[in-house]
C-alpha cells in the first residue's frame, strides 16, 4: 500500500497504523496549490483534522546533518520501518565517472523519497510535542 500517493490514499493507509497520526511535519513547499483541487497540501490535510507543521527551507545538506544528529537517538522497528532502512542504505550520491568524484547532491531515485521524509522529521521535530504539553528535552531528543 506504500506506493499510493494522494494525501486521501495516504491518509486511508495511516488508518491501518498501530498508532494514532494527528499532525504532519511538511515541506517547506507544501503550501503550493494542487491543480486539481485548488488547495494546498497543507489544507488537504488540515482539512482532515490533522495540525501541520512546515520545516524551513534548508539545504539538502543541513538536512543531512540533521538526520545524522538525529539516528542515534532513534529506536526503529525491524519490520516495521524495513522500507526506511534499505532506503538509507541505498541513499547515496551518483559517481561521475569522468571526474572521478561523487556528485555533491544526492541521486535522485526510490530511496530519496524516503530519505527526504526521514530529513524532514529530522528539520521539523523540535516544531511537534508528540507527547503533549511537557517541556522539551534540551537536546530535542524524544
Amino acid at each position: 500500500a506504500w506506493e499510493r500517493t494522494s494525501i486521501p490514499e495516504m491518509l486511508e493507509d495511516w488508518r491501518d497504523l498501530p498508532f494514532k497520526v494527528d499532525s504532519v511535519i511538511l515541506p517547506h513547499d507544501a503550501e503550493v496549490r494542487e491543480l486539481g483541487s485548488g488547495q494546498t497540501r497543507r489544507e488537504i490535510f488540515e482539512a482532515r483534522g490533522l495540525a501541520t507543521y512546515l520545516v524551513p527551507n534548508q539545504s539538502v545538506h543541513e538536512g543531512i546533518n540533521q538526520v545524522r544528529e538525529l539516528l542515534p537517538k532513534v529506536w526503529m522497528d525491524s519490520e516495521g520501518c524495513k522500507m526506511l532502512r534499505e532506503a538509507l542504505a541505498a541513499y547515496r550520491a551518483d559517481y561521475d565517472e569522468v571526474k572521478r568524484v561523487y556528485h555533491t547532491r544526492p541521486l535522485h531515485d526510490w530511496s530519496s523519497h524516503w530519505a527526504d521524509a526521514l530529513r524532514y522529521l529530522a528539520l521539523g521535530r523540535d516544531m511537534v510535542q508528540p507527547w503533549g504539553a511537557r517541556p522539551r528535552p534540551k537536546l530535542g531528543v524524544w
